[in-house]
């Protein structure tokens, strides 16, 4: 996570999160998603998290957008249903985004 701080700065428009990232990789808690949405936020930068695997082990940030005007959610029905020849794309964020 720090990393990825250290790479945020004043030009940084938007940083892109997939949570779970890959399903195998890790996930991030909401604690953690809220303190990036906050940095992000005091960057004047939008954070877009993709939740395609949520379902896989992550808890989904929906219940953030509440609280942060900076974060946009996107994620995918098929991956999680596995429909076969059905597939919807979602995005949920504030207006301004």
């Amino acid at each position: 996570m720090n990393a990825l701080l250290k790479n945020i700065d004043d030009n940084t428009a938007i940083v892109f999160l997939p949570n779970p990232n890959v399903p195998i990789e890790g996930t991030l808690s909401l604690g953690e998603i809220a303190s990036l949405a906050e940095y992000c936020k005091k960057k004047n930068a939008c954070l877009a998290i993709d939740e395609v695997y949520h379902g896989f082990g992550a808890t989904s940030a929906l219940g953030l957008i509440k609280e942060f005007d900076n974060i946009l959610l996107c994620g995918r029905f098929r991956k999680l249903l596995v429909w076969r020849g059905c597939e919807s794309d979602i995005c949920s964020g504030p207006q301004r985004i």
